[in-house]
């Protein structure tokens, strides 16, 4: 069981709930809309969501990926290893020291 932690985030970040809450709104332009409280920010400026992902055909469980993630984050499962992007930074030790080339880059959100 994983321990509860603060997980230091960029501040041009935006979390999946904020948006989700953008997105309800109608946008950035919605949430400004009649709210003084907001103010408008750069779009350009919130980098494009980046995370590991595991290529089951080409992992061998070799534990490299497990040895390196700084947050402990990656686990061995039955046919591959598993990442928990809760606590996952996206530092992408992981995609370096996979020698197979089974942890990418993926974008998206």
């Amino acid at each position: 069981m994983l321990s509860r932690r603060k997980v230091e985030m960029p501040e041009t970040s935006l979390s999946i709930l904020q948006r989700i809450w953008l997105y309800e709104l109608g946008g950035i332009e919605g949430a400004l809309e009649g709210n003084p409280w907001l103010w408008p920010i750069r779009v350009e400026a919130i980098p494009p969501i980046k995370r590991p992902i595991v290529d089951e055909e080409l992992c061998n469980q070799c534990g490299l990926c497990i040895d390196f993630c700084p947050q402990g984050v990656i686990f061995k499962t039955e046919k591959a290893v598993e990442i928990d992007y809760t606590y996952c930074k996206g530092c992408m030790i992981c995609v370096v020291e996979c020698k197979r080339g089974a942890v990418k880059i993926a974008e998206g959100g």
